[in-house]
């Protein structure tokens, strides 16, 4: 059975902040900075979206601007910028995605047992998203939402 975010004890924004610096810092080499609730403007055209389900179940989204896909790419794969293509920065954001949503999941309770879709592209920011985050990084700004089944 899943649980609903209302009886989660936490603080969403410190979690996700912890997960997202610890992440960048460990994979790209980079850092991160809460600015504020998310309004996921048309600049960022990379993201990607996915389902979980277990102890708790919902989506999970990371929206960047292809200039922080691309920084991140090159950091995280050792690709040069004319290596790094469309698909490239695709892949990071599901990657990136997949990441931190799995961080954020274990966060919330180390014990549970969630399971991750696959991560899929998309071009805009999910609406139904219960909650979101604006973050800053040294390339760039970045977006990641969360919404547990119920939270609308």
């Amino acid at each position: 059975m899943s649980r609903s975010m209302s009886r989660i004890p936490v603080d969403l924004n410190t979690l996700t902040r912890d997960v997202v610096c610890d992440v960048l810092e460990t994979m790209f080499f980079s850092t991160a900075v809460i600015s504020g609730p998310c309004a996921c403007p048309h600049q960022l055209a990379r993201g990607a979206s996915l389902e979980f389900h277990g102890a708790f179940a919902g989506t999970f989204f990371a929206m960047l601007t292809p200039g922080v896909a691309r920084a991140l790419a090159g950091a995280c794969l050792g690709l040069s910028d004319e290596e790094i293509t469309s698909e490239t920065e695709s892949q990071l954001a599901c990657e990136l995605a997949n990441v931190l949503c799995g961080g954020v999941l274990s966060r919330l309770d180390p014990e549970a047992s969630v399971y991750l879709s696959a991560p899929q592209p998309i071009n805009g920011c999910p609406r139904h998203i219960g909650w979101c985050e604006w973050l800053e990084t040294p390339e760039g700004p970045l977006c990641v939402g969360l919404s547990l089944l119920g939270e609308h």
